[in-house]
Formats: structure tokens, C-alpha cells, sequence
């Protein structure tokens, strides 16, 4: 039995250590093992971002046929444009066009094939257990259908953006629900000082459509300075040019708190993970 948690940063993030000092505060609340995994992107595009998260998969699991797809679990932690890139690369259709190169279309299998749920055969692989997403973007996958989930064009038919991740993970939730997978745990951090983080339970209610909505527990978290000096240092910065013409300059700041790790980030993250863990050992 092992929970592998892998990380995922945004475009601002350079060092391959962002994750370290976050990880360590959570391993210490939870108080078990955790296995952190961590891709990064540094200014890494298109195809190399897909290779990237393929080298990190392969290195991490191996065979997927050795993975236990009953008690191995994954959580997933991402933040600002990493959140989007990870979704695009499990569920959007643009994968499975013609025009995309045959090699990224075969890693691209080979990531979905190590998800529970996914893949040509979805009864293998890791079970994605929770999702924590930080200063998310998210919301803009609702801008890329036409119509909604459970909608239908006047000619009978939806039209959707190939971008679009919301008939893959529609299919993804409905086969855990088949196979009497509890709920998906996702929290989400929103900075009030992050012009690019978004409140997402509509968001994901609206792609899920009514069938699929109770397949997930999500919570919306407003997170700001406590006791760390540097999150009060932060907190401090955006107050001052809250509701000037300044109030961008601190919106850098504000982006990249998630990762300093604030007692509201470390226990709901921790605590998540608990109750999935809980979840998923009594299936």
C-alpha cells in the first residue's frame, strides 16, 4: 500500500526544488509515508512537456500491470498553469487527432494507461485519491465547449473545442462510479490577492454535468498570511495596494504563496489525503 503524491508547478516556477519545503510540512501533519513525485516543467513546451510527465510516470511506476490498483493511491497537487496542463494531457480530445505526432499520442496513451479509470484497460493502474489545485486557472476549460455537457446543438449534436477535457473526465468519474470508487476529494486555493486563481465547484459541477456531480467532494479555500513570516510578509504587500492602481505589483507575490506552506494549505491538504486514504481502504 503506498500514496504517491505528485506535484505539478505553473510557468513562474524554476528550480526543481519548489516542492521540498511544502512536502515536508505535509508528510509532518499527516504523520505516514508519503512518496512525493514532482515534474518539472522548467520552460519546457508543447511535446517536452508531455515527455517530461511520460519520463516522470515511467520512472515512478514502471509497469503498470505491477501497479495495486486497490490500495496504491495518487494525489494530485497543482498549481496556476500546471493544473491546465496536467488536464489537457489526461483528457482532452486533441490528443487523439491525427495531426498530433505519433510518438506524443503514444505517451500520451502511456500517461492515461497508469490512471485508474483511463486508458484501453481503465480496470488497471493508480487511483487518483485527491486533488488539491493552487492558484488555478481551471475555470477557462469551461470557455472551450460550445455547449454544456448535458446540451445539445439545434442539429442534435454537441460542438466542441478539441482542447476540451469534458467528455473524457466525464467518462473517467462515470467508470470510478461504476466500480464503486468513492468520491473524488479536490480542494482548491484561492489567494484573494491571485487575479489568476478562481473559485472552481461551478466550474467542475457545470463540466460534470447532473450525473456525475456527486462524484466528487470539492471545496473552495481562500488562503492568506498566519504564522509564517513570509505569508504575513505577503499578506502585508497585497493589503497595502489592495484597491489602488498598484494593486497587480502584488499579484506575484500573492501567485506564488501557495507554495510556502500556511497552516491552511498543510492541514486541509493533509487532512484530505486522510479521509481519502480512510475512503478508499474500506472499498
Amino acid at each position: 500500500m503506498a500514496d504517491y503524491v505528485l506535484y505539478l508547478h505553473g510557468v513562474t516556477e524554476r528550480g526543481d526544488k519548489y516542492h521540498e519545503k511544502l512536502h515536508e510540512a505535509i508528510q509532518k501533519e499527516y504523520g505516514e509515508d508519503l512518496r512525493p513525485i514532482s515534474v518539472h516543467l522548467s520552460r519546457a513546451i508543447g511535446a517536452q512537456i508531455v515527455y517530461r510527465i511520460y519520463e516522470t510516470t515511467i520512472k515512478n511506476f514502471g509497469d503498470v500491470n505491477k501497479i495495486n490498483s486497490t490500495e496504491d493511491r495518487l494525489h494530485l497537487i497543482t498549481h496556476s498553469w500546471g493544473s491546465i496542463i496536467l488536464m489537457d494531457i489526461l483528457f482532452a480530445d486533441r490528443w487523439e487527432d491525427k495531426e498530433v505526432a505519433d510518438r506524443d499520442r503514444e505517451r500520451v496513451k502511456t500517461i492515461r494507461s497508469f490512471l485508474f479509470g483511463m486508458g484501453d484497460h481503465p480496470d488497471k493502474g493508480i487511483r487518483l485519491a485527491s486533488i488539491a489545485t493552487m492558484g488555478s486557472p481551471f475555470a477557462i476549460f469551461r470557455l472551450l465547449y460550445a455547449v454544456g455537457p448535458d446540451e445539445k446543438t439545434d442539429a442534435g449534436s454537441s460542438t466542441r473545442n478539441r482542447h476540451d477535457i469534458s467528455k473524457n473526465i466525464r467518462r473517467f468519474f462515470k467508470y470510478r462510479q461504476e466500480h464503486s470508487v468513492q468520491p473524488l476529494r479536490w480542494i482548491n486555493f484561492v489567494h484573494p490577492g491571485d487575479p489568476i486563481a478562481y473559485p472552481l465547484q461551478s466550474s467542475v459541477s457545470a463540466m460534470l454535468g447532473e450525473t456525475q456531480q456527486s462524484s466528487v467532494q470539492f471545496n473552495d479555500l481562500l488562503v492568506h498570511g498566519d504564522n509564517d513570516l513570509e505569508g504575513k510578509a505577503v499578506e502585508g504587500l497585497v493589503s497595502a495596494f489592495r484597491d489602488t492602481p498598484f494593486s497587480l505589483a502584488a499579484a506575484p507575490f500573492a501567485h506564488l504563496t501557495y507554495w510556502q506552506p500556511s497552516a491552511i494549505v498543510v492541514t486541509n491538504i493533509a487532512n484530505t489525503i486522510r479521509a481519502a486514504h480512510a475512503s478508499l481502504a474500506s472499498v
